[in-house]
Parts: C-alpha cells; sequence; structure tokens
C-alpha cells in the first residue's frame, strides 16, 4: 500500500471574449476559452495576481521568467512558493485543476505544483493537489491527483512521464464521480471517484511548501494555473493544449447595452 505523506525528502460567472484568429497553417493560433466555473486564474507574469481579482497571492523567493505563455513562475530556494489566503470558494467538491509545467531536475521529494493542504504535505490534509512523483516513487517523473476528506485520500497517477526540460500541461478533474488527469491535452487516466473532497482552511500553496524546513519545491517552472469549481471537458482541457504559447482567451466584462449604462461606462472611463 502506497502511504503519503508529502514531502518525502529527507524522511519528504465570468464572460469570455473569443479569439477569431485564423487557425491555418502559418496563422495565429486561436486563444483557448476559458472553461465554465473559473474560480481564480494565476498567470505568473510577474506576481501572484488572480485574473479575476479576487484571490490574490503573495510570492516568496522564486523568480519569473519566460515560460509557455508569457511568464511563469519558477521557485528558486527553500520556502519559494506562491501562497493564496483560503477563501470558501477555493474549496469546491468539483474541480478542474491546470497548468503548464516545465521540471529541470527530480528530486527525492515529490514536487508541488498546486497544493491545498497542511504546510508539510499531509495527505489527507488537503481537498485536493496535483503533484509529481520524486526519486523515492517507482512512478518518478509523473504527476498525479489526490483528493483528501480529512480521514483518507485518493491518488491517481497519470500513465505518462514528463520529459525533463520541456514545458507539459498537465490538467486534473473531479465530477463526483470521476477523477481524471490529462497530459498535453490527452486523458491520460481516470478512476472512480472514491471520496468527496472535505474543504480545508490551508491556503493554496503553488510550486512549493510553505514550511521551509522541508524543503520541497518545484524544480523548474509553472504557468498559468486555473481552479474552477466544475470538471473541464476533454475538449475543453485539449483546447487550452492545442493553444499552446496563444493560451486561453482573455477575461471581459458585460457590456451595457442600454444608453444610460453607456453613458455610465463613458463617464466612468474617462474620468469625469
Amino acid at each position: 500500500m502506497r502511504l503519503f505523506y508529502m514531502p518525502f525528502y529527507p524522511a519528504v460567472a465570468l464572460i469570455v471574449s473569443l479569439s477569431l484568429a485564423a487557425t491555418a497553417a502559418g496563422e495565429p493560433t486561436a486563444c483557448a476559452p476559458v472553461p465554465p466555473g473559473l474560480v481564480a486564474w494565476w498567470r505568473l507574469e510577474a506576481n501572484g495576481a488572480d485574473a479575476t481579482g479576487v484571490h490574490n497571492g503573495a510570492v516568496f523567493g522564486g523568480s519569473f521568467i519566460a515560460a509557455e505563455v508569457g511568464n511563469g513562475f519558477r521557485p528558486t530556494g527553500v520556502g519559494s512558493l506562491v501562497q493564496v489566503p483560503n477563501s470558501p470558494a477555493l474549496n469546491p467538491t468539483n474541480f478542474t485543476i491546470d497548468f503548464w509545467i516545465k521540471l529541470d531536475a527530480l528530486t527525492p521529494g515529490n514536487e508541488p505544483c498546486f497544493w491545498k493542504g497542511d504546510a508539510g504535505g499531509a495527505g489527507i490534509s488537503s481537498p485536493f493537489g496535483v503533484l509529481v512523483w520524486g526519486t523515492n516513487d517507482t512512478s518518478q517523473g509523473k504527476p498525479f491527483v489526490l483528493i483528501g476528506n480529512g480521514l483518507t485520500f485518493q491518488i491517481l497517477d497519470a500513465a505518462v512521464t514528463l520529459s525533463l526540460g520541456t514545458f507539459h500541461h498537465v490538467a486534473a478533474t473531479a465530477s463526483g464521480t470521476t477523477l481524471a488527469i490529462y497530459v498535453d491535452g490527452a486523458l491520460s487516466n481516470t478512476a472512480v471517484q472514491t471520496i468527496t473532497p472535505v474543504p480545508s482552511t490551508y491556503p493554496v500553496q503553488i510550486g512549493g511548501l510553505a514550511l521551509a524546513q522541508f524543503g520541497s519545491r518545484l524544480e523548474g517552472t509553472i504557468d498559468e494555473v486555473e481552479l474552477h469549481n466544475q470538471a473541464a471537458t476533454p475538449a475543453q482541457v485539449l483546447a487550452i493544449y492545442e493553444a499552446g504559447p496563444t493560451g486561453k482567451c482573455p477575461l471581459t466584462v458585460p457590456v451595457e447595452t442600454t444608453t444610460w449604462g453607456a453613458l455610465k461606462v463613458y463617464y466612468r472611463d474617462s474620468g469625469r
């Protein structure tokens, strides 16, 4: 039986603007529509800001470097991560978590990409997390999704190993009946979901764990991290992968359709 305590080392409804760009050979690739149920989108261009403006994160250490879509976050030391304060909205029962990741190396401890458990990585503490198995596990280099209910947890490994030095898109979904993990737009593995995630009061931790003493962090770069409160479809996941560096379509605000609404927008934007 695989026992999980992360890390093993040392012992460790928003409206979406749809692009009409051509997709013929030699033309720009269209942006990918943001899947429904968006809770937060950390683009990681230069900070931990949430594109929805709600769930902004604080950056501890690390740097922002060129990544798959613009810049991404690269942890550079012990305790390096982006940490987002807990909120009820960050505890969905059904979910999609997705991001781009480039691994520079594998370490003995598992490499945390997205985690909402305690700072030491105890499996039962987190309603969900997506990590990569380290060299201490026979599944080293494979991403996996974990869901927990405070008493026990369920893990689903991807069927493929991530290559080093290359950006891969990883997505994990839970629909209430099915747990699934995708790599590079393709469904990599699926299982009957046996656990309903139970909300935690812990912060979201991206790229590392908050407790510096454990020294567990992503050895690489993470980019375009999203959390949704429903399971994306295979087609929606594939669209994000196929968009590649073009990325997801920007979020927009509703356009006022009344004369009074238009006047309000004019005066607001002009500063009058």
